[in-house]
């Protein structure tokens, strides 16, 4: 297993726990607007966040648009119930003030990257907003592992596309079989891979059964299995 040299690590679902800073980030949100209705509001932002995110992969909308969409998406759903005390500019941009603050980890996380740390090149690999995400880095105090950073919204592509694993890889001499890609989803980080034609690593906590649409190279269920695999 050492012929591996680099490792794409995606962040989210992979070390970084985004249903928690989403979900506190939605519940301060909702506090700030004065907002009672907390599972219509919910409701609402993931519909109005798909639809945006959606735009998007369909490249429709720029990766800075999304978070324009889906407020205001939000925001002309909750006017149909009621009216929030913040806009949708305003609510955009306090969510992402608080998504920031959002650096909880993992389990197993720092034992994981210090591991890795010793052998191979680590290169982010994450389709999130970059201003996002690499504060939640420095906050969690995990940049210091990564060589480099591949955010989807500063190479102008996103994974799965092959192109995003082109550019993420383009500041190494690399071979493909010399790469792995570690990551929890199926649909970004596995097809991805498979699409670069290199192999993957699926981190599957919650051991959902695959769809059989791709086929990771490997499976985990914790973060400290990867040391029986490198």
């Amino acid at each position: 297993m050492n012929r591996y040299k680099y490792l794409l690590i995606d962040a989210d679902g992979t070390f970084l726990d985004f249903e928690k800073t989403e979900h506190k980030a939605l519940n301060k949100l909702m506090d700030r607007a004065n907002w009672q209705d907390r599972d219509y509001f919910v409701r609402t932002y993931a519909n109005s966040n798909r639809k945006a995110w959606n735009l998007y992969e369909d490249g429709q909308i720029p990766s800075d648009q999304i978070n324009n969409q889906r407020f205001t998406g939000l925001y002309s759903g909750l006017q149909k119930v009621g009216e929030p005390e913040m806009n949708a500019q305003e609510m955009g941009e306090f969510y992402l003030s608080q998504l920031c603050k959002g650096d909880f980890l993992i389990e197993g996380t720092l034992d994981f990257f210090e591991y890795l740390k010793k052998d191979y090149i680590l290169i982010l690999a994450t389709n999130g907003l970059a201003d996002v995400q690499y504060a939640r880095i420095k906050r969690a105090g995990v940049e210091k592992y990564f060589d480099t950073v591949a955010i989807s919204q500063e190479l102008g592509a996103y994974k799965p596309m092959a192109e995003y694993y082109e550019k993420a890889m383009a500041p190494y001499d690399y071979k493909k079989e010399e790469v792995l890609m570690i990551g929890d989803s199926l649909k970004t980080d596995m097809a991805g891979a498979e699409a670069f034609g290199i192999d993957s690593c699926w981190f599957n906590p919650g051991e959902t059964l695959n769809d059989g649409k791709v086929s990771p190279t490997y499976e985990i269920a914790r973060l400290d299995e990867i040391q029986s695999l490198l």
